[in-house]
């Protein structure tokens, strides 16, 4: 994203032309017309650390893991997240798939958490500022802080949330070790295994870089289902991003990144 951001600004990459309606397949057409309802406004916060190098930049979340989850999410019918509770695990500085949903206003809330031990003060504080920056334009969104290493803060949030928990949802979370992520997945079968909504509706969607390989997504698979009864399926982002694939995921290779649904396999 930021690459993409830098081209656009000094000129070096140019939005294609759209071609006029009457020079379009039907089919083309009809993908047009869908796409053009996939676009939520969601503004954010921006800040330069001079001195410290791009990786460190409170934007530096919204990469190719982070737009394919938003992509996903809109591709839905909305009405799946009707009256739903949404939460989404360590949201980083830019929450950008949880501000879309809290855009959309059809959640009966979207809950945006982090750790503020965890991260530095500069990405809390840009988290803070897009947070309150959503609300102010009417996004349906609160923000906590959550610290999923701990069962008993896990415990004492649910009951903020009254145990609804309906859709979890996470980007590039699973790749803080190159061991599996255990603490994170036990967490989230925690919040759906005591869910007080249905069970069998409980999902976890993660946009997933792949960059550790495919022996680290065996072990999470293999993890889930072994020592947590958890059902893991991958979601290859082209069977839900139209073509022409939009800036900047037109530039993923194959299996770079992709969305991973978990759900518990014996609800009740």
């Amino acid at each position: 994203m930021i690459q993409a951001i830098d081209e656009v600004r000094i000129g070096t990459r140019m939005q294609p032309p759209p071609l006029p309606d009457q020079d379009l397949s039907t089919e083309a057409l009809q993908q047009k017309q869908k796409r053009s309802i996939l676009s939520i406004p969601v503004e954010l916060f921006l800040e330069e650390h001079i001195g410290i190098h791009r990786a460190e930049w409170p934007i530096i979340p919204l990469q190719s893991a982070a737009n394919v989850l938003v992509w996903f999410l809109l591709s839905l019918d909305r009405e799946m997240f009707a009256h739903k509770t949404v939460i989404q695990l360590s949201s980083g500085a830019c929450p950008i798939a949880g501000l879309a949903l809290g855009k959309m206003n059809v959640t009966e809330q979207v809950v945006i958490t982090e750790n503020e031990r965890n991260v530095k003060p500069y990405i809390f504080a840009a988290l803070q500022a897009n947070c309150n920056l959503a609300i102010d334009r009417g996004a349906n969104i609160c923000m906590q802080q959550l610290c999923w290493e701990n069962n008993e803060d896990i415990n004492m949030f649910m009951t903020s949330i009254d145990d609804k928990v309906d859709i979890l949802i996470g980007s590039d979370i699973l790749n803080y070790t190159l061991n599996c992520p255990r603490q994170l997945l036990r967490a989230a079968h925690a919040m759906m295994i005591n869910s007080a909504t249905a069970r069998s509706d409980v999902k976890f969607y993660v946009s997933h870089n792949t960059r550790f390989g495919r022996s680290h997504l065996d072990s999470i698979e293999t993890f889930c289902r072994d020592e947590l009864e958890m059902k893991m399926t991958v979601i290859e982002w082209k069977t839900f991003i139209r073509t022409p694939l939009p800036v900047p995921i037109d530039t993923l290779g194959k299996r770079e990144v992709v969305l991973l649904c978990f759900q518990l396999l014996y609800p009740n």
